[in-house]
């Protein structure tokens, strides 16, 4: 997932509107890509979290793997440039 969105940001072509948004923050905060999806993500992962903890009282659909990609695909994109 993390090389698809390295290429597609590469590209500078027409992208998903989560990684655009992701680029334009990270443009108009002149931080790096990698280092703001990071904290778009986390913060989508904790809205997702509290959202499930409201409407069903338990964690439902936010698991390990939504965390740990949630930390890890910013991270691997920084690595992929």
């Amino acid at each position: 997932m993390s090389l698809g969105v390295y290429l597609e940001v590469l590209a500078d072509a027409i992208m998903l509107p989560g990684e655009a948004f992701v680029r334009a923050l990270s443009k108009r905060l002149g931080k790096g890509f990698g280092n703001v999806k990071v904290c778009f993500d986390s913060i989508l992962t904790i809205a997702a979290a509290a959202g499930a903890l409201w409407a069903f009282g338990h964690l439902n659909g936010v698991g390990i793997g939504t965390v740990f990609s949630a930390l890890a695909v910013g991270q691997l994109v920084k690595g992929w440039g």
